[in-house]
């Protein structure tokens, strides 16, 4: 329908119909079905990379592994938050663990076949799926080439067909076209040698990619630290295949990028941390087949009761270690914002968290800046838990406008301040009363239209930005 155009209309049905699917068997609709959807999408990658990697290599490197992948905050926070990226995340691990456990059995074509499913199940989660498609052929094809074996290639294939069934239905009868495709990337392609995408592109990954995960303290350098004993030099084709699907994968998002029809900054800075969330669970599977060795069966000697004694002392210990890190990292979960939520106050066994409500677009930072910008009017609201009657909430922040504008803040049609401001910073203070149990609506508004922040169609119209909100309870 040209009414929800702006949705995606032609986007896969794998989520919505499993929300759909879930309302027709409760017999109503309710919002508890996708967010229980969503989250166990988020279980499943967690125990799928646990289990995989302890049959692979070995209980400690499944626990380090699944602590990486609990340890990064941006994937807890996005398994709740009913975006694709965490379902579309699993279903490329499962695959390339299939791969890697069929190459281990090749006279079981199950696996071969479950790969192929997968893979094709993965392009009815997202677009990005059909890129996944051709990555996972591509592969596997190389892996089984190097070892000399194509004969699980039908049973792989078979089950990739079979999923994809839904899909082209899907996409020849009944979605419009993709906004991307019917651009005719084609005519293009001579955005291939553009230096300034290239740079605009590469600055983008650098910048994003260093903090990705939103870690306080990023965990680059310990990941490779393991890699310097060399484990990874004994690894099988298929194994090495995980590392090579995540590279073509993010090759591909980088023509994609490359040849996009929309504003480049803008389609970038939108979408990258949720790529490359796509792949971060795909990417552990191979840091733990690349830093550890291949497990092999251990036979102790008789008398040996006291070394299994030390052995289950050390994984207690470790075990122990685990759980205290667990808890500090679901500790600060609790302290976490929200996507939605700018800033948070707690005191007198309370809290207020400043949550943006319509017409804000999708908050934004840079590692030390959090800003929000605005299409001209927009609602700011101050939200209570615990909160004491009668204490109310100082706001500092920064606001700056792409053209010089005058911005008024009101409560309940009252005042509380306004003020001229342009391109440049401007640093403000209000006191604002909250009241116990209640909402207080703070709504911005500008005297200027917004100013489009480029020439591309679908670039946003944008009147003022709010900088570095902080909440502080007014003494």
């Amino acid at each position: 329908s040209p009414q929800i155009v702006w949705s995606h209309p032609d986007y896969p049905l794998l989520l919505p119909a499993a929300a759909a699917r879930t309302w027709s068997i409760l017999g109503r609709m309710t919002p508890e079905a996708p967010a229980v959807i969503s989250m166990a999408f988020g279980v499943a990658t967690v125990v799928l990379l646990l289990s995989s990697v302890a049959h692979l290599r070995g209980r400690v490197a499944s626990m380090i592994g699944g602590l990486v992948l609990l340890g990064t905050p941006f994937f807890v926070t996005f398994s709740t938050s009913q975006y694709a990226d965490v379902p579309f995340g699993y279903l490329i691990l499962v695959t390339l663990v299939m791969l890697v456990l069929s190459e281990r059995a090749p006279e079981s074509r199950g696996m071969a076949a479950l790969a192929g499913a997968f893979a094709g199940m993965a392009a009815w989660a997202k677009n990005e799926g059909w890129l996944f498609v051709l990555v996972a052929v591509l592969v596997w094809g190389a892996s089984r080439w190097r070892r000399g074996s194509l004969r699980d290639g039908i049973p792989f294939l078979g089950g990739l067909a079979v999923a994809l069934v839904p899909v082209l239905l899907f996409k020849i009868a009944m979605a419009p076209p993709n906004d991307l495709i019917a651009s005719r990337p084609i005519e293009r392609l001579g955005f291939l040698g553009d230096g300034a995408r290239h740079r605009l592109i590469l600055a983008a990954l650098w910048r994003h990619g260093e903090r990705f995960g939103e870690w306080r303290f990023a965990p680059h350098l310990a990941l490779l630290l393991p890699l310097l004993a060399g484990p990874w030099r004994r690894m099988t084709p298929a194994e090495r295949g995980a590392g090579a699907a995540v590279l073509l994968m993010l090759a591909g998002y980088y023509v994609v990028y490359l040849l996009t029809p929309k504003d480049p900054a803008w389609h970038v800075e939108n979408s990258i941390d949720r790529l490359l969330l796509q792949l971060w669970p795909a990417t552990l599977l191979f840091w733990c087949l690349a830093a550890f060795g291949r497990t092999s069966p251990v036979s102790l000697p008789s008398g040996s009761a006291g070394f299994a004694g030390r052995a289950r002392a050390r994984l207690a210990l470790f075990a122990g270690l685990n759980a205290a890190a667990a808890c500090m990292v679901l500790g600060a979960f609790g302290g976490q914002l929200a996507p939605n939520e700018l800033a948070a106050t707690r005191g007198a066994g309370g809290e207020v968290r400043a949550v943006t409500g319509a017409g804000w677009f999708q908050r934004e930072g840079d590692g030390r800046d959090t800003w929000a910008w605005s299409s001209g009017a927009a609602m700011l609201e101050l939200i209570p838990r615990g909160w004491p009657e009668a204490a109310p909430v100082k706001l500092r922040f920064g606001m700056r406008s792409l053209s010089d504008c005058t911005v008024t803040a009101r409560i309940d049609g009252r005042v509380i301040w306004s003020a001229r401001i342009g391109r440049d910073m401007s640093q403000w203070e209000a006191a604002v009363p909250v009241s116990k149990g209640r909402a207080t609506d703070i709504a911005f508004s500008s005297d200027e239209p917004g100013v489009r922040e480029s020439a591309s169609s679908t670039a946003r119209s944008l009147a003022f930005a709010i900088y570095d909100l902080r909440l502080a309870r007014q003494r």
